[in-house]
Parts: structure tokens; sequence; C-alpha cells
């Protein structure tokens, strides 16, 4: 729910034809700065809140919030706040870039154990990385951490924004105005 700080989940009830709302996702205290994005795979959500404040930042940033299921209880737990390292604020020259929001978490995408989060907006001092989503993973013991800065490979999307993100198996899609580019998550991660 746009504004609230929660987000709703509903599951179809045993007849098969309707809807039921099974839980009220609601972030921690203090963090309530409104859903912009959400996603689900199998039995974890991620909520998006792009306009959320992280640290002392004078523009918001933005976060992504994680809830889990538990399989025994059918009960949504909070888990963890996905937020962004390396973010490059504007420089001093351009205030407009300083102190407009970054935009992390308006486009999310998750498939099973691997995150991948877009900042809309430019908010960086190296004009060619200006746009960049973020791909963070789930280890064994159940954290999640960041892995990679991802940016398209095209000079073209060094001023364009990050609208959409997608992952499935091995592959990242990113998505914006210049069009969609393809990245195969073990080939960015092996350039690190």
């Amino acid at each position: 729910m746009k504004g609230s700080g929660r987000a709703l989940v509903f599951a179809r009830a045993s007849d098969g034809s309707t809807w039921q709302q099974q839980a009220q996702l609601v972030m921690p205290a203090g963090q309530k700065t409104g859903v912009c994005t959400v996603d689900i795979s199998a039995n974890t959500i991620i909520v998006g809140a792009c306009s959320e404040h992280v640290g002392f930042d004078i523009a918001p940033i933005g976060a992504v919030h994680v809830f889990e299921r538990q399989v025994s209880t059918g009960e949504w737990t909070y888990r963890t706040r996905l937020t962004p390292r390396g973010v490059r604020r504007g420089e001093a020259i351009d205030l407009t870039r300083f102190l407009s929001p970054y935009g992390f978490g308006s486009s999310i995408a998750i498939d099973g154990d691997v995150i991948v989060v877009g900042a809309q907006n430019q908010s960086s001092l190296t004009p060619s990385q200006e746009s960049a989503a973020y791909l963070f993973q789930r280890n064994r013991t159940g954290q999640w951490f960041q892995r990679a800065k991802l940016f398209a490979d095209n000079e073209k999307v060094a001023g364009d924004a990050i609208w959409n993100v997608s992952v499935a198996n091995k592959d990242v899609v990113l998505g914006g105005f210049w069009g969609t580019f393809v990245l195969n998550i073990e080939m960015e991660l092996n350039k690190k």
C-alpha cells in the first residue's frame, strides 16, 4: 500500500476461486516511507521503499525490505533491510543530483537466492555510471549480501534511468529508455 509502510499478502482460498488476505507485512518502526514495488519468489517477499532515507543522506536513497514465510506455521516474518553500497552522490557543482532521490528499490526482482534492485535516478560522480542495478545473494546461513553493482554495457545508457529489472536463472535484464540489456550473473561477478 503506497505511503503506508506496509504491504498486504493475499492467498487463494481452498475453493480455488477466491482470494483472502493472508498477512500484512509492516516495515520496521521508523522506516514507514511507503511501498514502491513488491516481488515474490517461493517463501520470500521483497518490498521496495524507493523514498526511504538511509543514514544521514539529505535526499532519500531507498531500501528493500525482505520478508520470509515460515513453512511450518505459514507466518510471514521480517528478515532484513537491504541498502546499496557504492552509491556515489552528486557533485557539489550539481546540487540537483546531490539533493535528488536515488530511487534504490524503484524496480526489484527476486529469483530464489538472488535479488536485483534498480536505482531509477542518476546520482553518480562518474557520468558513464549514473544509473545502476545492485545484485544481492542469500548465503547458506540465510544472510543477504551485495555481490555486485551492475551497469548496462552501452554508452547510450550513461544518462538513462533503469526503469525495470528482472532476474531468472543466471541472467539479469535491465530495461530503460535506450533499450533492454541482458547480463549474465556469473560473467558480471567474474569481472570484479
